[in-house]
């Protein structure tokens, strides 16, 4: 067994302005949804949910979400923050993009 954890899941932000946006996804899974090898979304996210704060379970309102991307349509919330938010790579994420531009992990 390794001494290595594996991060259960990782934290997207999105910034609006002063407003940050939330989602948790798969650990490892965001980079290869953003390359096009996985295509759902139910597939990279841990919960469907949009936070204002994830690690405090705080989700953002109805009213926070389309003030900010003028829309009620989820699914294409998510996306946007799944495609264009923030976020720290995992361990494999950074080795395997390193080993891509050919220097070392």
């Amino acid at each position: 067994m390794s001494d290595h954890r594996r991060p259960i899941g990782q934290v997207v932000s999105y910034k609006v302005d002063r407003n940050t946006f939330e989602v948790l996804v798969q650990a490892g899974s965001l980079l290869p949804f953003r390359q096009g090898l996985i295509q759902n979304i139910d597939d990279v996210l841990v919960v469907d949910t949009i936070f204002t704060h994830a690690t405090k379970g705080e989700r953002a309102s109805d009213g926070e979400i389309v003030g900010n991307f003028g829309t009620q349509n989820k699914t294409e919330v998510l996306r946007k923050i799944l495609l264009e938010g923030h976020y720290d790579m995992t361990r494999d994420e950074k080795k395997h993009e390193a080993e891509r531009r050919g220097g070392k992990g």
